[in-house]
């Protein structure tokens, strides 16, 4: 029995990595040509995880209008005068997602690829 059959043809012979990916909490990393369903994929698994819980954050981040504020959040001033790395982070930082989609990666700066990968 296929779960992901139903939503993206042609997705079979990945189901077992993508399950075994989510059993075990392991990032993907999907590549593909553009209109495959990669994208939607990730809303569909974020919808199937959450299973309506509202405390269940999905983070979506379009690469190329992204910067480091937007994704983590400001330094933290204080933490810094410790000597300690820390941000004040906010409703979309990926510190409070569950799942994080980062879209079109290789239209990315190359500061917010590095800081991402």
């Amino acid at each position: 029995m296929s779960l992901i059959r139903p939503y993206l043809y042609g997705w079979n012979e990945l189901e077992p990595t993508i399950l075994a990916c989510v059993a075990t909490n392991q990032n993907m990393l999907l590549i593909g040509k553009h209109g495959i369903g990669k994208s939607a994929f990730m809303h569909f698994l974020g919808n199937a995880m959450s299973q309506g819980n509202k405390d269940f954050n999905v983070h979506k981040y379009s690469m190329d209008k992204e910067n480091m504020i937007s994704m983590v959040g400001i330094p933290n001033v204080e933490a810094l005068k410790q000597s300690r790395i820390d941000y004040c982070t906010h409703e979309r930082s990926i510190f409070n997602a569950d799942i994080a989609l980062f879209d079109e990666i290789t239209r990315a700066s190359k500061e917010i690829q590095n800081m991402v990968l």
